[in-house]
């Protein structure tokens, strides 16, 4: 058991645990950074809590597919109490019992926001270098 605590303690993935009903079960470490908050600000809350705007539809989209047993990879941000939002992508798979009953489900979360910005970068300098060519 202590091996499985100190995986989940030790990786660099966020793990996000919710219940049936969308409250936070357990969060490992990476996932408190991720999110800009210590365990206790996010254990016991509701998973909307940290979201809003679109990625409030997008997170009710992919619970209710969760809900209807479909695993899940989507991508969606995070809001921080800064306000600032994280660029990230989630894959999540719904949990079950022995019996069959869905108990909640679980998250791997990584943060896509430095390869969003560098895409965006990227993007720019193409542009900026196609419009240099067409002026040549």
């Amino acid at each position: 058991m202590w091996q499985r605590e100190r995986l989940l303690e030790n990786t660099e993935q966020g793990i996000w645990y919710l219940d049936g009903s969308g409250l936070t079960v357990f969060v490992n470490p990476a996932m408190c950074r991720l999110l800009g908050r210590e365990q206790g600000e996010v254990m016991g809350h509701s998973v909307f809590e940290f979201f809003s705007g679109p990625d409030l539809v997008t997170l009710n989209v992919q619970l209710e597919r969760r809900n209807q047993g479909h695993k899940t990879g989507y991508e969606i941000g995070l809001v921080r109490p800064d306000g600032t939002r994280l660029e990230c992508f989630n894959n999540a798979t719904p949990i079950h019992d022995a019996a069959g009953t869905r108990l909640g489900s679980v998250g791997m979360w990584t943060d896509l926001t430095p390869i969003k910005q560098a895409q965006r970068e990227l993007d720019a300098a193409l542009a900026d270098s196609q419009a240099r060519r067409a002026e040549y």
